[in-house]
Order: C-alpha cells, then structure tokens, then sequence
C-alpha cells in the first residue's frame, strides 16, 4: 500500500501527516514523502507544538484573505464572501 501525500506544498514537496502514539501521549508527525515512497521527518508535534503552528496558519490565512478581499475591488457578492469564508 503507498502512501499518500496530505498536501503537496508549493515548491512541489508531498508532505504526510500522521498521529502517533508514545508513551501515552499523541503526537502529530510530519514528514516529507521522498520519490522512493519512503518518509524523511521534518517535524513531530506534541499539542502546544501544534497550537503554535495552528495559529500560525490562523494569522497567514487572515493577512491573505485580507490582502485578496483589498485587491479584488468589491468585486465580490456578499455570498461569494461568505462561501469563501465557509470552513466547509
């Protein structure tokens, strides 16, 4: 079975993300997918980690909606702002 990439970042890196288990505590790993199918980590979470990095995309994905709302000129209906605001 191979694995597949969560995403693929935009320089074209295929990144896995899995949980893992030790010692009683979950961690969330992330690794690079390498051609050969096999995974070198690039990092391994534990929950304030990852509170960090969440908020971290927090603040990117708000400069950027912001930045993209400024440039499109209020060429936007207010649905199209909301479905774009949607989480799902």
């Amino acid at each position: 079975m191979s694995v597949k990439p969560t995403f693929t970042d935009i320089n074209g890196i295929k990144v896995v993300c899995t949980l893992a288990d030790q010692n009683d505590f979950e961690y969330l790993e992330i690794d690079k997918l390498l051609d050969d199918g096999t995974k070198e980590r690039l990092l391994t979470l534990n929950m304030y980690d990852a509170k960090k990095l969440f908020g971290a995309c927090e603040m990117f994905m708000a400069r950027t909606i912001a930045k993209n709302f400024s440039n499109m000129n209020g060429q936007l209906t207010p649905n199209d702002r909301n479905s774009m605001l949607d989480d799902e």
